[in-house]
């Protein structure tokens, strides 16, 4: 199976996801944004020590405030790039969702008003990881659509630290073959993430 196939946010939401995404009635641009980032925020919650209901909790409400800031969403470069920006969102939903839980919580209402702006701590080391492992992971699903499942299982078995005569001989391959196959798709996983990064940066300015 050609790789060629998968192209990972491509087509007409190349350089407008977030243009789109100010309107609200366009639910195939929200369900994209959706499934870009929506395991990003759950892990990087996870990864801050939140349970796995809590985390849920803090993702809706990123989800829900961006679905309002986003409306009015204008491309500025200097704003930066749009990855610190959402772990800026990110880092203030986590600490307002923190003191909702205290005798005197703060309205839902309040907390969609206050996490999305400009202030804030710049997000941290874990955040930068975090993104980057999602990256990979969006690139990890272009693959397993885009190589026969052989191929896909000799790569993961390989990533596991199996060792490369032991899945050429259970797979009835030369050594050469086995390598040559976890180079090709290692390969075009560098290209998934390398053009996903480029289109992010493309359609996005880095704030509101």
């Amino acid at each position: 199976m050609s790789s060629d196939r998968y192209r990972p946010h491509a087509g007409k939401t190349r350089t407008s996801l977030l243009v789109r995404l100010r309107d609200p009635t366009d639910n195939e641009a929200w369900n994209e944004f959706h499934e870009i980032y929506r395991g990003l925020v759950l892990n990087y919650c996870r990864r801050r020590g939140l349970q796995p209901w809590d985390a849920d909790d803090v993702c809706q409400l990123v989800m829900m405030s961006l679905a309002k800031t986003l409306r009015s969403f204008e491309y500025r470069p200097a704003r930066g790039r749009f990855r610190s920006y959402l772990g800026r969102v990110v880092g203030n939903a986590i600490t307002k969702y923190g003191s909702s839980r205290h005798p005197r919580p703060i309205s839902l209402e309040n907390m969609v008003e206050s996490i999305t702006g400009e202030t804030g701590p710049d997000p941290d080391e874990l955040w930068e990881k975090e993104w980057m492992r999602n990256h990979y992971r969006i690139a990890l699903r272009g693959v397993r659509a885009s190589f026969d499942p052989r191929s896909v299982r000799i790569f993961e078995r390989r990533l596991g630290g199996e060792d490369p005569n032991r899945i050429a001989e259970d797979c009835d391959l030369s050594r050469d073959a086995v390598r040559k196959i976890i180079f090709r798709i290692r390969s075009r996983l560098q290209e998934f993430i390398a053009q996903q990064i480029r289109d992010e940066e493309n359609w996005t300015g880095g704030g509101r």
